[in-house]
């Protein structure tokens, strides 16, 4: 796609390449993705929200384990 002149492609390679591979122009349309959710999930906020309470407890506890076997050590 970013050679200048474009390389051509063969008959089943183009066949092929429609058939399988994504083309930004051209997206599929949704009844052509049956069951797929088509929406835009933050990946950098949503996983630390979601799990808040396990991950502040987990670095807490895992804190308290530290400070108690070097105080006993």
């Amino acid at each position: 796609m970013k050679l200048s002149p474009a390389v051509p492609r063969s008959e089943f390679c183009t066949k092929c390449f429609k058939q399988y591979c994504y083309d930004p122009a051209n997206p599929p349309s949704v009844s052509q993705l049956p069951n797929r959710v088509l929406k835009f999930e933050n990946p950098d906020g949503s996983f630390f929200e979601r799990h808040k309470a396990v991950i502040i407890g987990a670095s807490v506890g895992g804190a308290l384990f530290f400070v108690i076997v070097f105080a006993v050590w």
